[in-house]
């Protein structure tokens, strides 16, 4: 048996699937968190299987997250439906029901967050509601745990007794003789449901008057409004909301995020886990119980001072990743961050997008896997695909250990630092956006932006903890897979020469490879083995270049008086080149999970080497143009050479501009008769 979970963009599809299947999916608290198809079996009972459909607001689907929903309707042929709807906002809701109810599919109505309408003082006659209807409904608050059971035993009751109806009956057939409602539904549903436009049996707009004429008399009947409730949610909007207040309060908010994450929590944790608990108490404990086994001296080294040493280096800025995590969930649960992406609509519509592609700019916080795989909430291909090239721009989580290590190392008075990361991340990718957009390939109008926005609300606890987990558990597990398979490469390639004898680092593989590319970030002002071995190492996992930092300067005592240079960081990197360092990897070319999703979004691989090409210069070219500068205004470097590479860079950007009018379609001018 299969339960097809089915309703609008956050109406809690994905905590209900959790719930019933004991499995882990993110949930947000903003529309377009899933985007595609999940399956789980139900617990207690491994002959019904769960799946969790992208939401949809109708059976007319435009972008690839719907079309995905409806072919599973329309192919997997699920035996029940079990119908999710936002109880706060029924008028919304039952639209989809009655679509759904017209396929002639067992259907389960589920009222989610009526713990919410209670509060309101508001009143929902659910016997009534069933009754016109023509289908169970089940109360419920999936967040909560409450109705869960319930709603899962009514689906599987409905599906248990639409088998046994069909056992007798001839196939296509029900027992009065006509024919099985999956063939003869609601005509206008059934139609959209084969990929046919509804005109072909009503018109459009007939039909959806129709059917919100039913949803209109089925609210006044069934629903009482408490009308003298104090809206909240209102009077907190015309604060965070307002046009002249609301960017400068995000901009606090993300600044606040970023220096509590990195700054509060970091520095001394950090430094004492990475010293105290993983070299003293972990690496000391170690190396005495390999040498009291005489096991080889290679084999001390590798475990000492290769894998523990990186694994260490990277598990130590745990406490921060848990911080950042821990307070981007509560912004996105309150409701909060669903509202940035309208503040951010009017910005966006200057490169041709809307306020739903900051919704993967938002998940990219956390990592870019998700966050571009979230275009799919995009209708139109264009901005889909611009998206996709920008989204990678965005600090993921992964990149906030570099941020902390060296802006603690470098720059440890300045709280500035980590934040400045999200900010100019951000500005990179809305002037890149302003750039693509001059390519015909790139440029289209935006379109217009709607989408609903959930009410402000306490953060649930639960809800936040468990994403917070799951964050923190796939951090972990990527630093004893990825980033451990990485650090035992760098050690060997480190200790060995090419003729495979035990070595010095500076004529290892490992630095006969890192002199090949040092030249290439010369002018960026890291041009040392070292450090273009650390930046490689980053295609792998960005975690990565942490650890190879941690391998191939290790500590070399006490920091300066300045509180600079913790680790042998200072016979590599100056101040301001260790600025140009952390902007390259924070511009350039995510990880290889992230440009595998790329291609898989993109569709071929000449789009997905443009994309790679594209970040990575845009990252030389930033990190090029800071650091050359700043040498020039605070280190006495060459005032000529920096005017010319700004010269450059404006020829460049004014040639693409003039590309403007060649390259964008031309509009048909009229002639007169």
């Amino acid at each position: 048996m299969i339960i097809a979970l089915v309703g609008n963009p956050n109406c809690g599809k994905t905590t209900l699937f959790n719930a019933l299947t004991g499995s882990t999916q993110y949930v947000g608290n903003w529309p377009g968190v899933t985007v595609e198809k999940k399956l789980g079996v139900l617990r207690g009972n491994p002959r019904v299987t769960v799946a969790d459909l992208p939401g949809i607001y109708s059976l007319e689907a435009a972008s690839p997250d719907e079309k995905a929903a409806r072919a599973f309707l329309e192919k997997e042929r699920p035996d029940v439906i079990l119908n999710i709807i936002d109880a706060t906002n029924l008028e919304r809701n039952l639209y989809l029901t009655t679509q759904l109810l017209e396929l002639g599919i067992p259907l389960v109505l589920a009222l989610n967050v009526m713990d919410m309408v209670e509060k309101k003082g508001d009143r929902i006659d659910i016997p009534r509601l069933s009754k016109e209807l023509g289908c169970p409904v089940v109360p419920m608050a999936a967040s909560k745990g409450k109705g869960v059971r319930e709603a899962a035993e009514a689906a599987v009751s409905l599906g248990l007794r639409r088998e046994r109806t069909l056992a007798g009956c001839p196939k296509g057939k029900t027992p009065g003789g006509k024919e099985d409602g999956r063939q003869a539904g609601g005509a206008a549903s059934q139609q959209v449901l084969k990929g046919k436009d509804a005109n072909a049996v009503l018109p459009d707009e007939a039909a959806a008057s129709m059917r919100y004429r039913e949803v209109d008399r089925l609210v006044a009947l069934t629903v009482r409004r408490n009308h003298k409730a104090r809206n909240t949610t209102r009077q907190i909007d015309r604060i965070l909301m307002n046009r002249l207040l609301g960017f400068p309060i995000f901009a606090a908010l993300m600044w606040a995020v970023y220096m509590v994450s990195v700054n509060l929590v970091g520095g001394t944790v950090t430094g004492w886990l990475q010293e105290k608990l993983f070299q003293d108490l972990i690496g000391g404990s170690l190396l005495d119980l390999l040498k009291a086994m005489g096991t080889a001296q290679w084999l001390q080294s590798l475990l000492t001072d290769g894998l523990l040493r990186g694994v260490g280096a990277v598990l130590s800025f745990l406490p921060q990743i848990a911080v950042l995590f821990l307070i981007l969930s509560l912004l996105e649960d309150c409701g909060y961050m669903a509202r940035v992406a309208f503040l951010m609509d009017r910005l966006l519509k200057r490169l041709g997008l809307s306020g739903k592609s900051f919704i993967p700019f938002l998940v990219g916080t956390g990592c870019s896997v998700p966050a571009i795989m979230a275009s799919r909430t995009i209708e139109d291909q264009t901005s889909r695909r611009l998206t996709v090239f920008l989204t990678p721009f965005i600090p993921c989580s992964a990149k906030l250990p570099l941020f902390a290590l060296l802006g603690g190392a470098f720059f440890p008075d300045k709280t500035w630092v980590a934040p400045s990361m999200y900010f100019v991340g951000m500005g990179a990718a809305i002037f890149a956006g302003l750039l693509l957009k001059k390519w015909e390939l790139f440029h289209r109008e935006a379109s217009g932006f709607v989408m609903e926005l959930p009410d402000y609300r306490w953060p649930n606890l639960k809800s936040v903890g468990r994403r917070v987990w799951e964050r923190i558990k796939a951090f972990v597990v990527k630093a004893g897979t990825i980033i451990f398979i990485g650090c035992g490469i760098l050690w060997f390639l480190q200790r060995f020469d090419r003729t495979l004898a035990v070595s010095q680092p500076s004529e290892s593989i490992l630095a006969d490879l890192g002199r090949c590319l040092a030249p290439l970030f010369t002018p960026l002002g890291f041009g040392r083995w070292e450090a273009a071995v650390a930046a490689l190492s980053g295609a792998l996992a960005k975690e990565n270049i942490v650890a190879a930092l941690e391998i191939l300067l290790p500590r070399t005592g006490a920091p300066a008086a300045d509180g600079t240079a913790a680790w042998g960081l200072s016979s590599v990197f100056t101040p301001l080149s260790a600025y140009s360092f952390m902007l390259f990897n924070l511009l350039a070319a995510p990880c290889i999970g992230a440009v595998s999703t790329m291609r898989k979004e993109l569709g071929f691989w000449k789009w997905t080497l443009a994309a790679v090409g594209f970040q990575t210069g845009t990252a030389y070219l930033v990190a090029m143009l800071v650091y050359q500068t700043g040498l020039a205004l605070f280190y006495g470097g060459s005032l000529l050479f920096t005017a010319a590479i700004w010269g450059l860079t404006g020829l460049i950007l004014w040639q693409l501009t003039c590309l403007q009018g060649k390259n964008q379609p031309r509009k048909k001018s009229r002639t007169a008769a």
